[in-house]
């Protein structure tokens, strides 16, 4: 568990629209994974009640230097890899417009056979009417 560290604010007051920011910052250290919970605490006093409101401002992400670089490594490989299917995939596609291309010339030459055929078929049809 790490270290609470307390930060307190000087009172202030504010008038009806006045808007008061109060900035902190804090060193997160990948190195030494330290996640902080950061925990806002918010009390206003009116002249009859006292409001608070309690925020957690999420946490850091908790991450080292060394997790970080396995994962661009491992994005860097799978850029590899998708490149690798991309360039296979191109090689099927090309293979496959040359099966295209070479069943489309079959066809025109087995269509070009038929209309022979056919026409013989003519020819002779009508010898045999004679």
């Amino acid at each position: 568990m790490p270290t609470v560290d307390r930060r307190s604010f000087n009172g202030f007051s504010l008038s009806t629209g006045d808007v008061k920011q109060i900035a902190l910052s804090f060193n997160y250290c990948p190195q030494r994974v330290i996640d902080p919970l950061i925990l806002l605490e918010i009390w206003i006093y009116l002249p009859n009640y006292t409001l608070s409101y309690n925020y957690y401002i999420g946490r850091v992400r908790p991450s080292t230097y060394e997790d970080l670089a396995n994962y661009a490594a491992s994005l860097e490989q799978k850029v590899e890899d998708l490149s690798a299917q991309i360039d296979q995939l191109k090689q099927k596609i090309a293979d496959l417009q040359a099966q295209l291309k070479n069943k489309e010339a079959q066809i025109a030459n087995l269509t070009s056979l038929l209309s022979a055929a056919r026409l013989d078929n003519d020819r002779l049809a009508a010898r045999l009417r004679k």
